[in-house]
């Protein structure tokens, strides 16, 4: 294998190792605002997500970013919150429109 081919290869499985942690990331956000919007919604609290989300000091610590380097930490926090607000006004909307369930007696 020529030496350019090898560059090219090892080039596209680092791309590939970053979109796969960009993904993670965005799922990680979305899936957690998700959750947070269906709580905010069960407990009668009206729709908000930037109150709802933890701070960047909580995200560091929740997912270990202080290990991770600058660029790295920064990019994961800002497509966090930009899929957290996602998946929280999903979750919020979609626990306002489900069917309400009241429990049935037996008699």
């Amino acid at each position: 294998m020529n030496m350019a081919l090898k560059m090219d290869t090892k080039m596209q499985k680092k791309d590939d190792k970053k979109r796969n942690k960009t993904k993670l990331c965005q799922d990680l956000g979305k899936t957690l605002g998700e959750i947070y919007g269906y709580s905010d919604f069960y407990s009668e609290r009206n729709s908000n997500w930037t109150r709802a989300i933890p701070s960047n000091r909580e995200l560091v610590r929740m997912y270990n970013l202080d290990r991770e380097d600058y660029i790295y930490r920064y990019d994961f926090l800002d497509s966090f919150r930009e899929y957290f607000e996602i998946g929280y006004r999903e979750g919020f909307e979609k626990a306002n429109l489900e069917p309400k369930k009241y429990p049935i007696n037996k008699v």
